[in-house]
Parts: C-alpha cells; structure tokens; sequence
C-alpha cells in the first residue's frame, strides 16, 4: 500500500482532513450540499466519493469557483493550503497518524 493510500485510509477517505482545513466541509459528506473554501457570495466547492483508476478510494474535492478545480483529494487540498509540496505534506500527514514512512528491507 502507497503512503497516499495510508493516508487516505486513516483519514476516512481524506475526510478527516478536509473537514479539519474546512469546519464548514462537514455537513456536505454525502449531500450535494456545497460549502466555501474561501471569501465567497454562493458556495461552490462539493464533495465526491471517487474510485480511481489505481484502485484508491477518496473524498474529492470540487472547486467550481476556482477556475473549476476538480478531483483534488485531501492530500493535495492539504498542500495547496499550506503552500507546500505532495511530498511534504506526505510526510507531515503521515506523523501525524503514526504511520510508518521508514524504508523497509524484505
């Protein structure tokens, strides 16, 4: 399993992390409710459960108010809200659940 996979799985799919960047996210799991992600008149970010093609199931997430940004899942809202890599928001994400990042030898 993938580090982004671990993540996704110890987070409920990414929601966990999401509804912690976004307070307001929480009531739209499952809805076709949409919420604001930014300063905003009309809501216009929604939420999906997606299977991608590899296989990894994960809440994406919809920004139709930002040049129509979609599919983004936890990690790479994540990033994109701290400014910093995929990489390093792995990592941050993965101490932060406990979950094992070191090289394992067979």
């Amino acid at each position: 399993m993938t580090l982004k996979e671990q993540i996704l799985q110890a987070t409920d799919y990414g929601k966990d992390i999401i509804v912690r960047l976004y307070p307001e996210s929480a009531e739209c799991f499952g809805t076709n409710k949409k919420f604001r992600m930014r300063e905003e008149k009309t809501a216009s970010t929604s939420l999906k459960l997606v299977e991608s093609k590899g296989g990894v199931t994960y809440w994406a997430v919809n920004d139709w108010g930002n040049n129509g940004e979609k599919g983004l899942n936890a990690i790479d809202l994540y990033a994109q809200y701290y400014n910093i890599t995929f990489a390093h928001a792995c990592q941050l994400l993965a101490n932060e659940y406990g979950i094992d990042t070191s090289l394992k030898k067979d």
